[in-house]
């Protein structure tokens, strides 16, 4: 997260919870893209030799068709790969029950695969 991202915290079922971030992320014509992200799992670095399977990386794949207005990827850092779940929007259309349903999607999504994963509830 970086200082001038906007930050949630959800409340899920089974006593977990869920942040979400959003952030501007670029520009289309005139208008300003905000990325709305959920982390759901950190896998090491070099994926496909250490941390992210290839059965895994074709759940994701398979996830992705299945969800609505969410996406899965993966964000890199220097020391780390992070599962995320994100989806993009226009600033400026976007309305309060939009901003709202894309951030409780994206949190849903990232927890339900966090969970899977059985590594407890870290984000």
């Amino acid at each position: 997260q970086r200082e001038d991202d906007f930050a949630m915290l959800f409340e899920m079922d089974g006593d977990r919870s869920q942040a979400v971030y959003v952030k501007p992320t670029g520009t289309f014509d005139d208008s300003t893209i905000v990325t709305f992200f959920s982390p759901a799992h950190v896998v090491a670095k070099g994926m496909f030799k250490k941390g992210l399977s290839r059965d895994a990386a074709v759940d994701l794949l398979a996830r992705n068709e299945d969800l609505m207005f969410a996406r899965f990827g993966l964000w890199t850092s220097d020391n780390e790969d992070m599962v995320v779940c994100s989806v993009d929007a226009l600033l400026e259309s976007l309305d309060p029950e939009e901003f709202s349903q894309y951030a409780h999607r994206v949190a849903l999504a990232a927890d339900e695969y966090e969970a899977a994963q059985g590594g407890g509830d870290k984000f």
